[in-house]
């Protein structure tokens, strides 16, 4: 069976954050962080967002930076609503 590394991001506020239930911010650039795991040869991104309200949106965005800038799958989790992606 092949292996494969994926890496975790939680988004918060426009911020990679620790968990679903600890918001301390990581890392100030999600799409940065992104880049470097890209480089670091992790096989994909995993990426949750654990924002509220219209910070929701914001992280969409930010979803979208970082599909530009990785060579890697990114898939998305928490908050996916299909009315949102209408809108994108």
């Amino acid at each position: 069976m092949d292996k494969k590394f994926v890496a975790c991001m939680f988004i918060d506020n426009g911020k990679a954050v620790k968990s679903f239930t600890d918001h301390t911010i990581i890392f100030d650039d999600p799409v940065r962080l992104a880049e470097q795991y890209s480089d670091d040869d992790a096989d994909a991104l995993l990426l949750f967002d654990v924002s509220a309200g219209e910070n929701h949106i914001q992280s969409l965005l930010l979803y979208k930076d970082i599909c530009d800038v990785v060579n890697i799958p990114v898939y998305g989790g928490g908050r996916c609503r299909r009315s949102v992606y209408r809108r994108l």
